[in-house]
């Protein structure tokens, strides 16, 4: 993830944009914001900004797969156990807090191979 930020901040910078890289929300600015929710992202964003929010960009990076987050979803046919089962505590639990804040974003950029079936449950 870090190598993705350094590559994003070089090419928003090689565009002019001058990006202000931070782990906090500014209300006043556009915030690029890296998918992996949790409780207390999710409180401060309801606080701070409102549903299609133009000012919140989210960058995805897990698949959305029958309203399930999982990037490490197998092919047809194979076996998984574990961390990379889509059922694992893990992926339930990112996937709530993902489709719980969704809905706040203006837009969503899947920096992914595979695309989002639907950001909807």
């Amino acid at each position: 993830m870090s190598d993705f930020i350094e590559c994003l901040s070089i090419e928003t910078n090689d565009a002019g944009l001058r990006p202000i890289i931070t782990y906090q929300l500014l209300p006043k600015l556009k915030n690029i914001v890296i998918e992996n929710f949790n409780e207390d992202l999710n409180k401060n964003i309801k606080e701070l900004f409102s549903k299609n929010d133009p000012r919140l960009i989210m960058v995805a990076t897990e698949i959305v797969q029958d309203g399930m987050l999982n990037s490490a979803a197998p092919g047809e046919g194979a076996m998984v156990a574990g961390w990379y089962d889509e059922n694992a505590t893990y992926w339930v639990e990112r996937s709530t807090h993902f489709f719980d804040i969704v809905d706040y974003f203006g837009v969503i950029v899947c920096a992914l191979e595979e695309i989002y079936t639907s950001p909807k449950k």
